[in-house]
């Protein structure tokens, strides 16, 4: 059975027995990013006095991290990482919050690249889930939320390794579908569920071409650009 046979709604009946997550594997998730940022952050701090190009050039394993810390958060916030409603909320918070405990220049010269790099990667990731040429667009009442979240969200099919720092977030349809799903979970739905691969499929070469869709084409039912309105 493919898509079009199934609808929107019945796959978030379907998708709903990947709920509740795994406390042992959120807390090892946890733990490794964590770590991995805290010793990348402090390992920028030391090397401030070997010089502060050393330092960068280690914002940017830092910045994955930093993004993958986000996505947990993000879990958090959707109830998804941990069973119990306060659990999700107070690692949320601990999570969104940052400690001054160096000196205010140190602290800038390290943490400010860390955060810009990270904070760019998230503004493109959540950009290019929704902003693709072959979106969902529809007014009330044909509007529906099963579809919405289905075909109004990407699939954006990254590299092992940019998959692992992003938490899977590429997967991005099936997470607006079922945001109780945990992330480390996502992939184990497309590998049951091969079908969902397809939809909104977007590779990272051509997710470089959804920077100049801004308009949204009636006729055409997709995304396009200005220069082609113009066309």
């Amino acid at each position: 059975m493919n898509t079009t046979e199934r609808t929107a709604r019945e796959w978030g009946r379907i998708l709903k027995s990947y709920h509740g997550p795994s406390h042992i594997r959120s807390v090892l998730e946890l733990v490794i990013t964590a770590a991995s940022f805290m010793l990348l952050w402090f390992s920028m701090w030391l090397a401030l006095s070997l010089g502060y190009w050393l330092s960068l050039i280690m914002a940017v394993p830092a910045s994955g991290f930093l993004v993958r810390l986000f996505m947990i958060q993000h879990d958090c916030g959707h109830g998804a990482f941990f069973r119990h409603r306060t659990a999700n909320d107070w690692l949320g918070r601990v999570i969104g919050a940052v400690t001054l405990t160096v000196g205010v220049q140190p602290f800038l010269l390290v943490h400010l690249p860390i955060t810009l790099l990270a904070a760019s990667i998230g503004v493109w990731l959540f950009y290019v889930q929704h902003q693709f040429e072959n979106t969902y667009w529809a007014k009330a009442p044909a509007w529906s939320i099963h579809e919405a979240a289905l075909n109004g969200s990407s699939h954006y099919e990254l590299p092992s390794i940019l998959r692992w720092f992003t938490a899977n977030i590429g997967v991005h349809h099936v997470h607006h579908l079922c945001s109780r799903i945990p992330f480390y979970r996502l992939q184990r739905v497309l590998r049951d569920h091969p079908e969902l691969n397809v939809v909104g499929r977007l590779t990272f070469v051509q997710s470089l071409g959804c920077v100049r869709l801004v308009l949204w084409d009636e006729e055409r039912r997709r995304l396009i650009s200005s220069r082609e309105l113009r066309r």
